[in-house]
């Protein structure tokens, strides 16, 4: 695996999530970790952050509480709108490669 502080990672844990071998809660907690804490911003294109910077705030909204869901459903979304999100991150961020 590679080091939080490499943008590398991010696209990591997108794949280990997107592919089933990390829990969304363990998804969110890394992006979170390494995006805004750890990764120094600079070592991203500007379109790279422009796609991260929006679905940042996304992924901070994931709630595997129904509670939460039920009582807040603007606020927090579930798995399978986390699932959708990451997907979307994915498809944008691939974008650029070409």
């Amino acid at each position: 695996m590679l080091e939080k502080t490499d943008k590398g990672y991010l696209y990591q844990i997108i794949d280990l999530y997107l592919s089933g071998r990390i829990s969304a809660l363990s998804f969110c907690d890394a992006f979170h970790s390494c995006y805004d804490i750890e990764l120094d911003s600079n070592c991203l294109t500007r379109k790279e952050k422009e796609i991260l910077d929006k679905y940042s705030s996304v992924f901070q909204r994931y709630s595997p509480i129904e509670e939460d869901l039920l009582l807040y459903p603007k606020t927090y979304i579930d798995g399978i709108q986390l699932k959708e999100k990451v997907n979307e991150a994915k498809a944008e961020l691939e974008k650029l490669k070409k």
